[in-house]
């Protein structure tokens, strides 16, 4: 009796260092996805921010570039006449300040979508830690249940041992 005692015991044993890998190579697992999820997503970010200030950077050359060929012909039309001048400077503020209010536009799209991007990255990333989560806490409850079955069983033998005992006339 001792000896199947030491054997169930030796059982229970392996058993339990099993579990304890089993659930370190899944936590591991789930450790390593999150780093490469989050480390994706960190790079998206970082990409998407350098795009973002590339683009603005493009659009102020452009817009400078406009801004200096339209000062020159302003000062080549100021020769010609004062009144031609102001009515060319009117139509230049009016261009200009559609090209800033267009290239705001653009920019302000641009950011929107690329945090609506990361929002979503962010959500889904959520969404599958949560799922693992959930995976570990059911692997975790069979555990227990199969943990606290098992101790039942010995719970059982050793007192039906206790009462062969018991029942044993002592010599």
């Amino acid at each position: 009796m001792r000896g199947e005692f030491l054997a169930v015991r030796g059982e229970m044993a392996s058993g339990f260092a099993a579990v304890r890998t089993e659930m370190a190579e899944g936590l591991a697992a789930v450790r390593a996805e999150m780093a490469e999820g989050l480390a994706a997503v960190r790079t998206e970010m970082a990409e998407g921010l350098a795009a973002v200030r590339t683009e603005m950077a493009e659009g102020l050359t452009a817009v400078r570039a406009e801004m200096a060929e339209g000062l020159t012909a302003v000062r080549a039309e100021m020769a010609d006449g004062l009144a031609g001048v102001r009515s060319e400077i009117a139509a230049v503020r009016t261009e200009m300040a559609e090209g800033l209010a267009a290239g705001r536009n653009e920019t302000v799209r641009g950011l929107a979508a690329v945090r609506a991007e990361m929002a979503d990255h962010v959500a889904a990333l959520r969404v599958e830690i949560r799922a693992g989560d959930e995976k570990t806490r059911q692997q975790m409850r069979v555990l227990h249940e199969d943990l606290v079955a098992r101790i039942g069983l010995l719970q059982e033998g050793l007192t039906r041992s206790s009462a062969r005992r018991a029942k044993r006339p002592k010599s």
